[in-house]
């Protein structure tokens, strides 16, 4: 597994899930379902999946991601690590 990116920003979106930003490269992307692992400042280890999360004409060069955690659970400075898929 290699470090995807580091957490700056999360956020809520109801009736999607937590948001991670700020995300993925748009030519390195994460489809839903692709696992991930996740490592807090502080040591704590999650697991977590990729929800999915429709993007409309994205305005930079990364993506958000939505995962199936809590907002407390991933705090800013949080390591993110995984697979990307292969373009």
């Amino acid at each position: 597994m290699e470090l995807l990116f580091v957490v700056e920003h999360t956020f809520w979106l109801d009736g999607v899930g937590l948001i991670l930003a700020p995300g993925m490269p748009l030519d390195r992307p994460l489809v839903a379902g692709t696992p991930l692992f996740l490592v807090s400042p502080r040591g704590v280890h999650m697991t977590a999946m990729v929800l999915p999360l429709a993007t409309l004409a994205p305005r930079s060069s990364t993506v958000p991601i939505a995962v199936d955690l809590a907002r407390d659970e991933v705090p800013d400075g949080t390591r993110v690590f995984g697979r990307p898929v292969e373009s």
